[in-house]
């Protein structure tokens, strides 16, 4: 008797022949044609996560905001920096240093985690990047709650600098998106990637301005300056602090999205067909 849930032989989402500009370019635009797909998908994905949970998403919410609170009170004394300046900082610097260490852990296993899918399923790939981003942003605008909070404690109002989110936001979003395409190539391909990028997240967690300021390195400001993970911290973190992002970061991450997207393009494109017996 034929089992009706087995795996075909053949990857269903299979392109044939060589690499394809077309088929990539279609896979890419298909895939936010069915924006309300992965939107779904993202919310299934939270709902089975926290499943029976009273709080749910809520509860990382929670345990953010105690160790915001804990770390707070004793880094702003050890760095000798004033509560109202210190706090803010550390809110918004563990805010988004947590969406970007997730969304570089999920990346890797975005294709392994879909592999049913992808072999029963005709779903531009596109699709699983998606989901993983919007799944993301949705535990983040759950703890952002954290900010708002410390902004009315502190008296924290960005002014006009709030606009300078936007662009912010638009070039954070673009980097993401190749950066967990790529991750969701080579990890699919190379399961050992994997353990690499979780240590790598904590090791480059302790070089980054997230629970210090860039001012307290005196000299060494090339450690701030080189790093990445800084200037899309900065993008979001400066003006919700109430001034703008150094120029030098929207310089710097416009030139990774710029080049992010190129390669990772062309990484998709000549890889694409193949991702399905990757899984």
């Amino acid at each position: 008797m034929t089992d009706t849930c087995s795996v075909p032989s053949q990857p269903i989402y299979h392109a044939s022949g060589g690499p394809s500009t077309s088929a990539a370019l279609r896979d890419i635009g298909e895939a936010f044609r069915r924006s309300p797909l992965w939107l779904l998908m993202a919310w299934q994905d939270i709902k089975l996560r926290y499943r029976g949970s009273v709080l749910g998403p809520f509860w990382l919410t929670l345990s953010m905001g105690v160790m915001i609170l804990a770390m707070g009170m004793v880094y702003s004394r050890l760095l000798k920096t004033a509560a109202n300046d210190y706090f803010p900082m550390l809110t918004l610097g563990l805010l988004q240093w947590t969406l970007m260490a997730t969304l570089m852990q999920d990346a890797c296993i975005t294709f392994i985690q879909a592999n049913s899918f992808i072999k029963q399923i005709r779903l531009p790939y596109m699709t699983y990047v998606m989901r993983t981003l919007a799944r993301n942003l949705a535990v983040y605008a759950h703890n952002f709650i954290i900010y708002i909070i410390v902004a009315l404690i502190f008296g924290i109002w960005p002014g006009v600098y709030l606009w300078l989110l936007l662009p912010g936001l638009v070039l954070f979003l673009l980097n993401a998106m190749w950066v967990i395409m790529f991750l969701a190539m080579v990890c699919a391909r190379f399961r050992d990637i994997t353990p690499i990028i979780s240590s790598l997240v904590q090791v480059v967690f302790f070089v980054t301005p997230v629970i210090w300021a860039p001012g307290l390195l005196q000299g060494h400001q090339w450690v701030v300056e080189l790093n990445p993970f800084y200037h899309l911290l900065e993008l979001i973190r400066a003006p919700l602090l109430g001034h703008a992002p150094d120029a030098l970061s929207y310089i710097y991450t416009s030139a990774t999205a710029i080049l992010g997207i190129a390669g990772t393009f062309i990484m998709f494109r000549r890889f694409r067909a193949r991702i399905a017996y990757w899984v």
